[in-house]
C-alpha cells in the first residue's frame, strides 16, 4: 500500500475557543488517517505510521522501527541462508554454510556428552518413530572409539580394575611376532563349586606346564665361594657348592627372603671339602640328629620349607 498523507494539521487553540467547522474537519481527517488508510489524493505531511484496520497491518514510513537497544530495522526480515553458527566454548560443534542447508560436525576430542544418571547410554530420538526414544550406546559412530563388537586395539591398555570375560569363548589369545595360523591360547576350566584364584609368584621365571616334559628339567646355581646365602630364585633349583675349603650355605629368614611354604632346594657338595647348611636369624632347620653338614664330595640333601621360618633337611648328612 502506498504511503497516505493528510492535508495539514489544526493550528494552536486558545482555552475556551470554539472550533470552527474547518478545524474539526482537519482533526477528523487526521484521526482517520492515523487509524485507517489516510485519505486518497491528500498531499502534505507524511504520516510516520498508518494502522490499516482493513488489511490488519501497520504501515511504517522509511524511518523504520527503532528498538530499545538503539538498533533500527527499516525492512522486513526475509528468508536467507545461514552464514555462520556460533556455539558455546568447548562445545565441540562447528560448521555452517553460506547457502543451502547448514551442516554441523562434532569434534569428539574436546566434546562432553552427558549421559543419564541411571544408565550409561545416550538417548537419541528417532524422528521417524514417534512411539518412543531409542537407546543407543555411544560406540562405533564416534570415530576413534572401539565398537561394541569386534574391533582392533593397538598399543598398551591400562586397566584400574578386573578384566571380566563372559560368553562361551572365554580366552586370551597371543599371535606372537609372526602373523600366521598358530596362536597361544590361555583358557580356564569352568568352575562349578567355588571361585578359583591363580596367584603368580613375585619372581621372574618360566611357568611350568604338564604339556612339555622338558619344562620340569632341573636348573642349577653353581657356587664356588666359601659362603653363600640362598635367594628367592633358588627355589626349585639345585645349588652346587665347589671349593677346596669348607663352604657355608645360609638359609635366610622369611623377613629377608619370603620363600613360599613348600619350596624345595637341592644342595649338592661337589668340592673336596664339605658344605654345611647354616640357620639364618630366627630360622630352624630340622634334620636327623640335627646334622647340617653334607657328608662328603658328591653327596647332597634337600631343603623343604614347612613353615614361615622352619625347614626340613633330608639327605646324606654327617
Amino acid at each position: 500500500m502506498a504511503q497516505q498523507t493528510f492535508s495539514g494539521v489544526p493550528g494552536a487553540f486558545t482555552a475556551g475557543e470554539v472550533l470552527s467547522s474547518s478545524d474539526m474537519e482537519l482533526i477528523r481527517d487526521y484521526l482517520i488517517a492515523q487509524i485507517k488508510e489516510g485519505m486518497t489524493g491528500d498531499t502534505g505531511e507524511i504520516l510516520p505510521m498508518i494502522m490499516d484496520l482493513t488489511n490488519n497491518r501497520i504501515v511504517m514510513d522509511t524511518g523504520g522501527i527503532e528498538f530499545s537497544d538503539g538498533t533500527t530495522q527499516t525492512t522486513a526480515a526475509g528468508g536467507g541462508d545461514i552464514t555462520g553458527i556460533t556455539t558455546a566454548a568447548n562445545s565441540g560443534l562447528a560448521g555452517g554454510a553460506t547457502s543451502g542447508t547448514p551442516s554441523l560436525s562434532a569434534d569428539v576430542d574436546n566434546a562432553t556428552v552427558a549421559v543419564g544418571t541411571t544408565a550409561d547410554y545416550v538417548l537419541i530420538q528417532d524422528v521417524d518413530d514417534s512411539d518412543a526414544l531409542k537407546k543407543s550406546l555411544v560406540s562405533s559412530f564416534l570415530t576413534g572409539y572401539l565398537p561394541l563388537a569386534g574391533g582392533t586395539m593397538t598399543g598398551q591398555i591400562n586397566m584400574n580394575d578386573s578384566l571380566y570375560f563372559g560368553g562361551t569363548n572365554q580366552q586370551v589369545v597371543w599371535e606372537g611376532t609372526t602373523a600366521d595360523a598358530h596362536e597361544t591360547f590361555l583358557r580356564a576350566t569352568d568352575p562349578t563349586s567355588a571361585d578359583r584364584i591363580i596367584t603368580l609368584p613375585d619372581a621372574t621365571g618360566t611357568v611350568l606346564t604338564t604339556g612339555n616334559p622338558n619344562d620340569n628339567i632341573l636348573t642349577f646355581n653353581a657356587q664356588t665361594g666359601t659362603t653363600y646365602t640362598l635367594v628367592l630364585t633358588d627355589g626349585g633349583k639345585m645349588v652346587t657348592s665347589s671349593n677346596g675349603s669348607a663352604q657355608t650355605i645360609t638359609v635366610p629368614p622369611n623377613s629377608s627372603v619370603a620363600f613360599p611354604v613348600g619350596t624345595q632346594i637341592i644342595v649338592q657338595n661337589l668340592g673336596s671339602a664339605n658344605a654345611t647348611l647354616a640357620e639364618g636369624s630366627g630360622v630352624t632347620i630340622n634334620s636327623k640328629d640335627d646334622a647340617l653338614e653334607i657328608d662328603g664330595q658328591y653327596a647332597g640333601a634337600t631343603l623343604i620349607k614347612t613353615a614361615t621360618d622352619t625347614w626340613s633337611l633330608i639327605g646324606a648328612l654327617a
